[in-house]
């Protein structure tokens, strides 16, 4: 579908890319999350952004994560 939109409007549709979004709960561990982004990696997804704003109350508790 998204190809063939772009397609019509004159677009590459191979230069699009496949983002997803996932909001992580509390008490979500790096293990889940890293399991996750393999199974999205291994069916095409190019990027993936994750909203952790729920999940932690400082910066400092975020960088942490990200580090693991």
């Amino acid at each position: 579908m998204v190809g063939r939109a772009a397609q019509d409007a004159g677009r590459d549709p191979d230069a699009l890319k496949t983002a997803m979004r996932i909001n992580l709960d509390p008490g979500t561990s790096v293990d889940s999350v890293a399991d996750q982004l393999k199974r999205y990696a291994d069916s095409g997804v190019d990027e993936a952004y994750f909203d952790a704003f729920a999940m932690f109350t400082s910066l400092d508790q975020l960088l942490d994560f990200a580090g693991r």
